[in-house]
């Protein structure tokens, strides 16, 4: 399993023009098979096909000093995390946000090790489950922008909400989303 975190909350400035990072990223949904106007159902069964995975939005009180969301990628599926106590459309926001990483494929840049930086994260967890299974990878600012501006664009574009807010994760993953809960406290 892999652990995906994008955000420090930080901003930073994308010396590329806007413009085209919006064209970009609408030309990324097109090419997943949207129509121009699409539901969230729609994007997330594309984005099921595309990234060939089982796609579960999880909503999780994250402490003060965590990010706002990450990505879990348990064999299998992926389990999008974002913090339950922001509002529904900024989690649906979040929640677009690291799905979006994933669909421009990005794959951060892993740290040399990162079980120190895990263990204050994960210290519940056994140090061989965090030496084994999980990686903390960080992106480039032109990354967290490119999935910033496509997530933006899906949410102008998606025209019914009528999906769950959050997914009861399968049996397979429930494990790794319980274990990642109890290291929160």
């Amino acid at each position: 399993m892999k652990l995906l975190v994008w955000s420090d909350g930080r901003r930073s400035r994308w010396s590329g023009s806007r413009r085209l990072l919006r064209w970009r990223s609408g030309k990324r949904l097109d090419a997943l098979g949207l129509p121009r106007r699409f539901t969230a159902q729609q994007l997330l069964e594309r984005a099921r096909e595309h990234l060939g995975r089982d796609i579960y939005f999880a909503a999780v009180e994250l402490p003060p000093r965590a990010p706002s969301g990450l990505a879990l990628l348990p064999e299998g599926c992926v389990i999008i995390v974002a913090d339950a106590r922001t509002t529904r459309w900024h989690r649906w926001h979040i929640w677009l946000h690291e799905l979006m990483h994933l669909l421009w494929g990005h794959v951060g840049r892993p740290m040399s090790d990162p079980a120190p930086a895990l263990r204050s994260l994960f210290g519940e967890l056994p140090p061989e489950v965090l030496d084994r299974v999980l990686t903390r990878t960080g992106c480039s600012a032109h990354e967290e922008a490119a999935a910033e501006m496509m997530a933006s664009v899906a949410m102008r574009r998606i025209s019914s909400w009528e999906s769950p807010q959050a997914q009861q994760v399968p049996d397979e993953a429930r494990e790794i989303l319980r274990r990642f809960q109890s290291t929160l406290g």
